[in-house]
């Protein structure tokens, strides 16, 4: 009878020990999930931002070849005004 206690004892302070691990865990499960939802946001906004800024890229690349051919078309003028 004195070993069936000291056995049941034994699992007792087993169980005890094991729901303490597992109330840790859940709370570092929950840290990490909380983690991972606040990174997912700002991997979004990183996305969206660098969508804006590729948009605004290509604008001014599309201005700057305007430019750049309004650029030569005054410089073709010129030269042909010089010579003429």
């Amino acid at each position: 009878m004195q070993e069936a206690r000291s056995e049941h004892a034994a699992v007792e302070k087993r169980t005890s020990l094991l729901v303490s691990q597992l109330e840790e865990v859940k709370t570092q499960l929950e840290a990490t999930e909380k983690a991972y939802k606040a990174t997912h946001v700002e991997l979004n906004e990183a996305v969206e931002r660098i969508t804006e800024l590729s948009t605004a890229n290509a604008t001014l690349q599309a201005a700057k070849r305007k430019v750049d051919t309004e650029l030569q078309t005054v410089h073709v003028r010129t030269l042909a005004w010089r010579s003429g």
